[in-house]
């Protein structure tokens, strides 16, 4: 049944037309039939399917939120990542969270996310530059050190 609800959606958002500004939705009411995604071990197949539908969507038809339309493909690309270890889906993830932070820039997940990744690319600039963001916008009493001292022993501080 979620299958079916899926590809209505994305048949739905994908014909309607972009000039259209009254058929536009929040990204909030659509994410959970356009994400598979589950608490604790990933599923590489939801993954896949969770990168289908979020690509086959054209974001011009989101009035609000898009900043977690662009997470939620990061995440996906990410996940990808991770079982391939194919850095073109580590790329891509980054590029998605740029993006996320182009709309919502004080965003500490995607801050979070873009300081490991380009940790995990050796990128040391960037990974120290997100990191710094990251320690600004969040309170230290919610950091998660013993990943920050991963970071920090990789790049330095």
């Amino acid at each position: 049944m979620n299958l079916i609800k899926t590809l209505f959606l994305t048949l739905i958002l994908g014909i309607m037309p972009k000039e259209s500004n009254g058929q536009k939705v929040d990204y909030f009411k659509v994410r959970d039939s356009l994400t598979f995604f589950v608490c604790g071990k990933q599923d590489s197949l939801l993954s896949v399917k969770t990168l289908e539908s979020l690509e086959a969507c054209d974001t011009n038809l989101f009035s609000k939120n898009i900043a977690y339309y662009y997470y939620d493909l990061g995440m996906a690309y990410y996940l990808l990542y991770t079982f391939s270890k194919d850095t073109n889906w580590l790329i891509k993830a980054i590029k998605m969270d740029e993006k996320t932070l182009y709309h919502k820039p004080k965003f500490t997940s995607s801050l979070w996310n873009l300081a490991f990744s380009y940790s995990l690319i050796g990128n040391c600039t960037n990974t120290k530059h997100y990191l710094m963001k990251y320690k600004r916008t969040l309170p230290k009493r919610k950091w998660n050190t013993e990943q920050i001292k991963y970071i920090e022993r990789k790049c330095g501080k």
